[in-house]
């Protein structure tokens, strides 16, 4: 399966862009481009450590609001609980009156230091970007770490 991100030279901190047919795709595609920078996801998802999934809901006014927040509060959530996330399902994006609501199932593993890449702090406001493009949507991302 071809990956939906692709990194991108940053200076200082981790970037990418991800991409996809639907929001719902880039989204996605944005949250394993994180969990991809945290972790060796391919090697998570086999190993033997139990897994649990979260429910991550979220509102803003505007999409790239809403993918800060997707982000960040599910890097908040898997570090307070010690986890690595590998995937995300059932990603649902709504337009509501005021904005748009998000809501995704995300899987994850206990952390270890074996699978263990970069220790991303938070998401970066900056150059934050959610494009409708001809052919679906991009999201440009800056992890700080």
């Amino acid at each position: 399966m071809k990956k939906g991100f692709r990194y991108i030279e940053h200076t200082a901190d981790i970037e990418f862009i991800a991409s996809g047919k639907s929001l719902e795709d880039t989204f996605r595609n944005a949250l394993l481009a994180l969990f991809d920078t945290q972790s060796d996801t391919k090697k998570l998802s086999k190993s033997k450590g139990k897994k649990k999934v979260f429910t991550i809901r979220d509102e803003a006014p505007k999409l790239e609001e809403l993918l800060w927040r997707a982000l960040q509060d599910t890097l908040s959530l898997t570090d307070s609980e010690a986890r690595f996330g590998y995937d995300a399902s059932g990603l649902k994006i709504t337009e509501k009156k005021n904005g748009y609501a998000f809501n995704c199932r995300v899987t994850t593993k206990p952390q270890s230091v074996e699978l263990s890449k970069l220790d991303v702090k938070g998401i970066a406001k900056y150059d934050l970007k959610v494009e409708k493009k001809r052919d679906g949507y991009s999201a440009s991302v800056v992890l700080d770490v």
